[in-house]
């Protein structure tokens, strides 16, 4: 079936007939009926829902502050590494310090003071 013979069907086709206070009524029944969809809500989600985009943008929220608190404040890795090296040196001299310190009952006590 090509175009010119749906045209020609189309045309064949009679309008169904309606009296006359139908024709004066529809409009205001169009009218009613979008004004029914105009009112509809969209329905609210559910409390599983709210509780997940709730989290998810708390979640941001942290994310968000932790980069501009780290691009503030500098690495903490670089104060970290520097505390290694401070324990790493105490535990090579603990050795050496082990016998100028003695225990009694106030706690461990320096034997000989270190020169300053």
């Amino acid at each position: 079936m090509n175009d010119s013979d749906l045209k020609r069907q189309f045309r064949s086709l009679r309008v169904p007939e309606r009296q006359d206070e139908y024709w004066d009524s529809f409009p205001q029944q169009v009218l009613r009926q979008v004004r029914r969809n105009e009112i509809v809500k969209a329905p609210e989600p559910s409390l599983f829902a709210q509780f997940g985009w709730n989290t998810s943008f708390a979640l941001g929220c942290l994310a968000a502050c932790f980069c501009i608190w780290q691009a503030c404040c500098g690495p903490v890795s670089h104060a970290i590494s520097k505390e290694k090296r401070e324990v790493r040196q105490a535990l090579l001299h603990f050795h050496d310090n082990v016998d100028k310190v003695m225990r009694d009952e106030h706690g461990l006590h320096r034997l000989i003071e270190e020169a300053q």
